[in-house]
């Protein structure tokens, strides 16, 4: 760092001594620092049209704004259909910053599993992050 730039190396030995003062950092960064945990790429919420008529979202986790019902409805009045299960035509997967007691791992549950499958295979769904959406509609 005496160099005042930053390379991959000193910025996983910071980010290790980080997650040995204050615990894993995944709920900030996106960026897990617990071995082998999955981590995901996110898409960003601007990507996805206004009109969101085509658009299947599916929500886990647990979120900040509370209810949860509140970016539910947010996302119907802009024409989107809201699903609690996740299926084939889902075309969004929302992701809260905190798990929900029901993940199977640390940083993924069984919805995030399956997005992550079926992304693979048909190139959706898109994973949203939660503070995204929720500053895209307004609603942080």
């Amino acid at each position: 760092m005496e160099d005042g730039i930053v390379d991959d190396d000193e910025s996983s030995a910071i980010c290790d001594v980080i997650t040995e003062v204050v615990g894993d950092s995944y709920s900030d960064t996106g960026l897990s620092s617990l071995g082998a945990t999955p981590t995901f790429r996110y898409a960003a919420f601007e990507d996805v049209a206004s009109d969101l008529s085509e658009c299947c979202f599916v929500l886990t986790g647990n979120f900040r704004i509370k209810p949860r019902r509140k970016i539910e409805e947010a996302l119907k009045a802009k024409g989107a259909e809201i699903s609690k299960t996740f299926m084939r035509k889902t075309t969004h997967l929302i992701v809260a910053l905190e798990a929900s007691r029901d993940w199977i791992e640390t940083h993924q549950g069984l919805k995030i599993k399956k997005a992550r499958e079926y992304y693979q295979d048909a190139g959706q769904p898109l994973i949203l992050a939660e503070f995204d959406v929720t500053r895209a509609l307004d609603l942080s």
